[in-house]
């Protein structure tokens, strides 16, 4: 059974000129199951994702940076349902001259995008599932063959659809501001039909594209020695690719995370999840307490992916001489915590 979700609250921090924080606006929000957003513990992906898990017909449309979330979602789907993928455009700058059909220009951009990027290791099993979902029929892919760059975001389940800003990917789904609009087939069936339609029409506009998809996954696939294939999987281990989608790069005030501090918060999280607990020690100075903040953001993302939703939020205890510290830095985070000391 469903269980309904509560409507999500949370404080916005606003930023001038000088990036200084301005007053704390309170924002009332409305019904995260009508309304996704990806504030504070409430995310687009607990929505959108149970809507799609659930459907045996599920049709997504979406722009072509969302391969590897949409590699992970098809290897999660039971083998016999059938899903549809409507590739669209990317807002990024291009100095492509044109060539060819349209549909050949866009590939080649999809094709040297992801060879610029690579999937990861991670991924190598479900890149191989994907390509005999294609050719067993049940995963069907599509792009935009239209004189307009296809920009939609739609997310058509079996009986909820949502569509708006969030991209299929890690900062769309649950780490970037976005606005989204749901509509349920039971409570709201003209506006979920409606919806419906928009999404069958972009699909019909598209144009085949899976043989050229299984090429680009199989191209993404590169066959190496044990020896090289040890030492990615150490590199990604360590440089902490692997977890970017659980934390942003950037807080709302701007302030880019260090690559050590980026790097330090996957490795914190590789050894919670193999030994339950972490010690991180470093220099004053280093940044310990934005990768603290941003540690606790990342392991509240991990919860809410494996659908455990937990209700209230972390406490942290430090010295009163650094709870200033603290309290700056979850302010200018999406982070929903309060941090206490000894006398409070």
């Amino acid at each position: 059974m469903k269980k309904k979700q509560q409507k999500a609250q949370g404080e916005l921090v606003f930023y001038g000129p000088d990036r200084q924080s301005l007053p704390v606006q309170d924002e009332s929000w409305p019904d995260q199951s009508r309304f996704p957003v990806n504030l504070r513990e409430a995310n687009v992906r607990s929505m959108v994702l149970p809507d799609l898990r659930q459907s045996v017909s599920p049709l997504i449309v979406t722009g072509y940076a969302s391969l590897g979330t949409l590699i992970d979602f098809v290897d999660a789907c039971d083998a016999s349902d059938e899903i549809r993928v409507l590739l669209g455009h990317e807002p990024f700058a291009s100095n492509r001259n044109s060539y060819g059909t349209r549909k050949q220009t866009f590939s080649d951009e999809i094709t040297e995008y992801w060879s610029a990027r690579g999937v990861s290791l991670s991924l190598s099993a479900k890149v191989v599932g994907a390509i005999e979902r294609v050719k067993a029929g049940v995963l069907r892919v599509r792009v935009a063959e239209s004189s307009q760059r296809l920009h939609a975001k739609i997310y058509r389940g079996d009986e909820a659809v949502t569509l708006g800003s969030s991209n299929f990917t890690g900062q769309g789904m649950q780490g970037q501001m976005e606005a989204n609009v749901r509509f349920e087939k039971v409570t709201d069936r003209q506006r979920f039909d409606e919806s419906t339609r928009i999404a069958e029409n972009y699909w019909q506009l598209g144009v085949d594209y899976e043989e050229e998809f299984m090429q680009l996954l199989e191209h993404l696939l590169q066959v190496v020695d044990w020896e090289e294939g040890l030492g990615k999987a150490c590199a990604e281990l360590l440089e902490g690719e692997w977890a970017k989608p659980l934390f942003g790069d950037e807080y709302f005030g701007g302030a880019a995370l260090w690559p050590s501090q980026s790097q330090g918060i996957a490795q914190a999280l590789y050894i919670l999840s193999n030994q339950g607990s972490v010690l991180i020690a470093d220099a004053t100075g280093s940044g310990k307490t934005k990768l603290g903040v941003h540690l606790v953001s990342a392991i509240q993302q991990q919860i809410l992916r494996s659908n455990r939703l937990r209700r209230g939020k972390p406490i942290l205890i430090c010295p009163p001489l650094v709870k200033g510290n603290w309290d700056r830095e979850i302010a200018q985070s999406n982070l929903s915590m309060s941090a206490v000391s000894h006398g409070d």
